[in-house]
């Protein structure tokens, strides 16, 4: 589910099961816990089926063909809305640690709370993972999607971001509602 390169934590929470969850939701006792995460990454890198960048924290990525094998294989096992549902978790979770809490404008003019300014270092953070932020964006708010409220939450974490980088479109592109379409003559 990753669209442009993930870290060990990324990985983690995304691919990681819960407690008690298997990978479509029912109980189950085989955990793949962080560890088992770390220990599949290693294997796939030594295996030549991820590769791993130099940066630090270390970046890995698939190629495409292999990503869209991947995919392919969890849609087989009715297991990529869940964890695509994980992956927007995380992105949501990623964003809000970067960009800081949002201002609170329901709250009494004396009383609100300013994120701390907006750099370049966390856009910086956020441009690292911005096709996970696209994809996940793309999942969310895709129509019919049960993840919409999760991909607005999404949306207005990257508010200060796209303000920061001057991209106006991109910011309407993901919140303005699309046109209605016109009716045919």
């Amino acid at each position: 589910v990753f669209a442009g390169g993930f870290t060990l934590a990324a990985a983690q929470a995304v691919v990681g099961d819960e407690p008690g969850e298997g990978p479509a939701g029912e109980a189950s006792a085989a955990l793949l816990d962080g560890w088992a995460v770390m220990s599949a990454l290693g294997r796939l890198v030594e295996h030549s089926l991820v590769a791993k960048d130099g940066a630090e924290p270390p970046r890995f990525s698939l190629l495409e063909s292999a990503r869209l094998f991947a995919l392919e294989q969890l849609e087989r096992a009715r297991e990529a809305p869940a964890r695509r549902a994980r992956h927007l978790a995380w992105c949501v979770a990623f964003v809000r640690q970067v960009a800081g809490p949002p201002i609170d404008v329901g709250a009494p003019a004396g009383r609100r709370t300013a994120a701390a300014p907006f750099d370049d270092r966390r856009a910086a953070r956020i441009a690292v993972e911005y096709g996970n932020l696209r994809a996940a964006l793309a999942f969310a708010l895709a129509p019919g999607s049960p993840h919409r409220e999760a991909g607005a939450a999404l949306a207005v974490a990257l508010l200060p971001y796209w303000k920061h980088i001057d991209a106006a479109d991109e910011q309407r592109r993901w919140i303005a509602p699309p046109a209605p379409e016109a009716a045919a003559p």
